[in-house]
């Protein structure tokens, strides 16, 4: 299952900040950032259909984060 958040994520440092968080949560491959498109979105790709608290971990480093409906 692909989730799909729109975040404020501006930057490759801000990638790196989040990197050990995401890779912890959900797997070292399992996510990317476009910082390309306007809503800097980010792609999680889960087993299951848990959110995995991937808002409540953006927003407790700083970020906004908001799941996307398909």
């Amino acid at each position: 299952m692909l989730l799909i958040f729109k975040t404020n994520v501006q930057c490759r440092a801000d990638v790196e900040l989040l990197q050990p968080y995401l890779d912890l949560q959900v797997g070292c491959s399992c996510w990317h950032f476009d910082l390309e498109d306007c809503d800097k979105i980010l792609r999680v790709e889960v087993k299951n259909e848990l959110l995995l608290g991937i808002v409540p971990l953006l927003k407790s480093q700083g970020f906004y984060c908001e799941e996307l409906e398909d």
